[in-house]
């Protein structure tokens, strides 16, 4: 951390656990943990990312915020990000348990070792308030097994009539650890999204998109819809922030956050990065459409400069793009 507060940098920490298990929610304890990294070193700090995991974690949600809270008002300096859907992408062993990922074929082959894991996943994964349902696949790296993409671990389970855990155990031997998948129970479920607005109002919230694009399966929907949606849902049709503040927090406090100057503003001298888009049209076309399904409203997108977007086409021939460091 030494070179990062002589370079201005930020640390970074993919918080160790986001999950409410047990006397103190260890959501709570990640953001002590990255806060300690600012009282040891004197180091801007980011905490990525602010999500609740499982139903029984949001309710956790006004008690991190205002812990939040009580640290920035102690001189903290720090900040998270979110995303503005209610599932993330993540991998298909998230759930297994850490001493098993180095013998994962062995593990789910061997009876003994099976129903070891199979028994901890039964009890641990429904007191964090997390469903199979909730559990899809979204791209398989043996891409003769493509027809699980877009499946639940539940419907897979239904087809192949067995419990869930079971297909869950056969799958991670099937189609093998670097299987991505969609947990949809990030700070709400379907339309209760109570947590997910209460951190993307709060002012200490980067806007962020955390996903991963692939050739082929299927997206994780913030991909193309992360900042279309803030603009459209969340400003537009919610009035959750003003258009003036969402546009901040997806630009300038994030460049400023990164230490990224010359970015993140509308001014002279400065990149000319720039999104053209109707405030009445703008927004994400998911679930209507598919993941994939490009947002509407977005006339004009300049970077560096060069038109990448115009009347709404994205020109492939243009690349424009250059890696941005701290300054």
């Amino acid at each position: 951390t030494a070179p990062l507060k002589e370079r201005g940098g930020v640390y970074t920490s993919h918080a160790r656990s986001y999950i409410a298990l047990g006397q103190s929610p260890t959501n709570l304890l990640a953001l002590d943990e990255t806060a300690a990294v600012w009282r040891a070193h004197g180091v801007k700090v980011q905490h990525s990312h602010l999500i609740f995991v499982g139903d029984r974690t949001w309710p956790t949600t006004d008690r991190t915020l205002e812990h939040l809270d009580h640290l920035r008002a102690e001189g903290v300096d720090i900040a998270c990000d979110a995303f503005p859907y209610v599932g993330g992408n993540t991998t298909l062993v998230v759930f297994m348990p850490p001493w098993t990922l180095n013998q994962l074929r062995r593990v789910v082959t061997d009876p003994a070792q099976r129903q070891r894991v199979a028994g901890t996943l039964d009890r641990v994964l429904p007191s964090l308030g997390m469903r199979w349902e909730d559990t899809q696949i979204l791209w398989v790296p043996r891409r003769e097994l493509a027809h699980y993409e877009g499946q639940t671990i539940a419907d897979i389970a239904r087809a192949r009539r067995q419990e869930p855990t079971e297909t869950y155990l056969d799958l991670v031997g099937e189609l093998g650890s670097q299987t991505r998948i969609m947990n949809w129970n990030y700070s709400g479920r379907d339309a209760e999204e109570g947590s997910l607005r209460k951190v993307l109002r709060h002012g200490a919230c980067c806007f962020e998109t955390d996903t991963i694009l692939t050739g082929n399966g299927v997206d994780n929907p913030a991909s193309y819809g992360t900042f279309p949606r803030l603009l459209g849902r969340y400003v537009r049709d919610l009035k959750l922030l003003t258009l003036p503040e969402a546009v901040r927090r997806m630009t300038g406090f994030n460049a400023e956050r990164m230490n990224l100057r010359g970015r993140g503003r509308i001014a002279r001298g400065l990149a000319a990065d720039l999104v053209v888009f109707d405030p009445d049209a703008v927004g994400d076309r998911w679930p209507e459409g598919t993941p994939s399904t490009r947002p509407s409203g977005i006339e004009t997108v300049v970077l560096n400069g060069r038109v990448v977007v115009d009347q709404g086409r994205f020109d492939r021939r243009v690349r424009a793009g250059v890696v941005l460091r701290s300054q």
